[in-house]
């Protein structure tokens, strides 16, 4: 906008004719939101016909502040005796241009397609966490899992991977682990909790070692400063994966074979009463945060509850306040074929549509959802990824799009 000063105006000591400030009102409630404000006078720097120019970016508070409509502008001219101005001031005002906010918008995000198998996703989706502990762990504290049990043989716990990183992690790690005598075990179990039985199977580098350790009366330390029972290698981390308990006896398996051996006997009592199965996955190198592992099945045969998981739903698991981040843990229902991911932007919000005929189609409806009963494809979050999951497809060709209102 410009201002000019009548000649004629009175001035205070100085040469000024007072502090001109512009103002925004917003909301019911009349907010003021100041803009700039200036001494204003004819010493000020004007053209050559007494104009002066200001231009000035708007600003505006956020948070709850953020104002959700504008509906005046305002100008103030202070004056009178406490700045000395003790006469009528004159002045003009022209040229007032108000732009409206610039909105930017993100690129458009990359999409892309991932072939799925059914069973529970685990994603390493911490950023920079090299080492963090994406668990789950059985939610029910009345289940007794635990193979110390007068009445109870053996009992097998183990756990069935489907798919994991083709290309080489070392150091990715799957693992299962038996908390023990702890009625509500939480996150980092293998370090933070006082008993612990671990069996891990991780990329060595060309092939893949399983390998047991147990720790007793141990709380806050590392699982490996316990007690090391054995390693089994293979050649592939695709198959399924336990150990059997009988009192001290153990034996551990998986394709590559089987190894026995023996706890010590301080596990009869450190086991007895709670025996929580945890699943999850470690990084293990900065390198291999994004990458993930699905298991598919997670059984325990012989204990006094029986539990065979095949993933339908996540009703007996616990991922909150287990797994760092319990968004990179998700389910993949039996009907899953594939799934797209894209990165997400704080705006805008996408919607997922999809259609058999991609030339000069006339619409888009929304993408079919693995959900009964819902309307539209569920968005998910896995870290930072938005995610579909996709049903096993016709014959026909179907393409994808993401729209934005």
């Amino acid at each position: 906008m410009d201002v000019k000063i009548d000649p004629a105006s009175t001035t205070d000591s100085q040469g000024f004719n007072g502090y001109l400030q512009l103002a925004l009102r917003g909301n019911g409630d009349w907010h003021w939101y100041p803009q700039f404000g200036d001494n204003v006078g004819t010493n000020y720097q004007t053209d050559d016909n007494g104009w002066r120019h200001f231009e000035q970016t708007i600003t505006l508070p956020g948070g709850t502040d953020t104002p959700t409509n504008i509906h005046r502008v305002d100008f103030q001219l202070y004056g009178g005796p406490v700045q000395n101005v003790d006469g009528p001031v004159t002045l003009w005002i022209d040229n007032l241009y108000y732009t409206t906010f610039t909105v930017t918008t993100s690129p458009p995000p990359t999409m892309t397609l991932v072939r799925t198998v059914p069973g529970c996703n685990i994603t390493a989706t911490v950023n920079g966490g090299t080492y963090s502990r994406q668990d789950i762990r059985t939610a029910d504290a009345n289940s007794h899992y635990s193979w110390i049990n007068p009445t109870n043989g053996a009992v097998t716990y183990s756990f069935t991977i489907t798919n994991f990183p083709s290309a080489p992690t070392p150091g990715l790690e799957a693992r299962m682990l038996l908390v023990g005598n702890h009625f509500a075990p939480g996150q980092f179990a293998d370090y933070n909790e006082t008993n612990v039985i671990y069996l891990r199977l991780y990329d060595v580098g060309g092939h893949f070692d399983e390998e047991l350790y147990y720790k007793v009366n141990a709380d806050h330390s590392s699982i490996f400063a316990g007690n090391f029972l054995g390693r089994l290698s293979g050649a592939s981390p695709i198959g399924t994966w336990g150990i059997t308990l009988a009192g001290t006896n153990v034996t551990m398996f998986g394709p590559p074979g089987t190894l026995s051996t023996n706890l010590g006997p301080e596990v009869l009592t450190a086991f007895n009463t709670y025996t929580y199965p945890y699943i999850g996955i470690i990084p293990n190198n900065d390198a291999n945060v994004g990458q993930s592992a699905t298991f598919s099945t997670v059984t325990v045969s012989g204990a006094t509850t029986a539990l065979n998981e095949r993933f339908r739903n996540l009703n007996q698991w616990k991922k909150n306040g287990i797994a760092e981040d319990a968004t990179g843990v998700l389910l993949q229902p039996s009907n899953t074929w594939a799934k797209i991911l894209w990165p997400f932007p704080h705006s805008p919000i996408y919607s997922v549509h999809a259609t058999n005929v991609l030339a000069s189609a006339p619409s888009w409806p929304p993408a079919p959802n693995l959900i009964p009963n819902s309307v539209g494809a569920t968005i998910f979050t896995v870290g930072t990824n938005k995610a579909v999951l996709l049903p096993t497809p016709t014959n026909t060709a179907r393409f994808y799009r993401l729209e934005s209102p």
